[in-house]
């Protein structure tokens, strides 16, 4: 189960934060662009892997803030961005990046932390993407937090 906590994501200080991002290179707005801004080695990560051999769909580009305790997983869950009310937000990347940042999190024993991922600038339908990331971890074995702005 998802437990909602209202706050900033970014005041996390242990754990994996888990955030979309696009297949372009590009942090340019929502939250990527608060990573970017708060933790610029989360985005020089990203970037230098988008210039050596592109990102792709279901890609995670994993950034270590502080050393064993605090993550940036930067969930490449759309292969474009645009302000057009299209859905970029693809929803078997979001299942593949979860997939494989619920293993990290279990193994490690880490907290994940998120945003309503996909479901803003994404364009997607929370409800569904609730659903995808419940299901990627149905024994409930790691201990998610959707993070909402109060």
């Amino acid at each position: 189960m998802i437990k909602t906590n209202k706050g900033n994501l970014l005041d996390v200080t242990s754990g994996i934060i888990v955030h979309g991002c696009n297949a372009q290179g590009v942090m340019g707005s929502g939250i990527a662009l608060a990573v970017k801004q708060k933790y610029p080695g989360a985005y020089e990560i990203y970037k230098s892997i988008y210039e050596a051999n592109s990102l792709f769909l279901g890609d995670i580009a994993w950034y270590e803030v502080t050393h064993g305790k605090l993550f940036i997983a930067n969930a490449v869950t759309q292969e474009k961005y645009g302000r057009d009310g299209k859905r970029y937000v693809n929803y078997a990347a979001i299942v593949q990046c979860f997939k494989e940042a619920i293993s990290t999190a279990y193994s490690c024993r880490y907290d994940l932390h998120f945003p309503c991922i996909g479901a803003g600038l994404g364009g997607g339908d929370w409800y569904i993407i609730e659903q995808l990331i419940n299901d990627c971890d149905p024994k409930d074995k790691v201990s998610k937090n959707l993070w909402v702005l109060e």
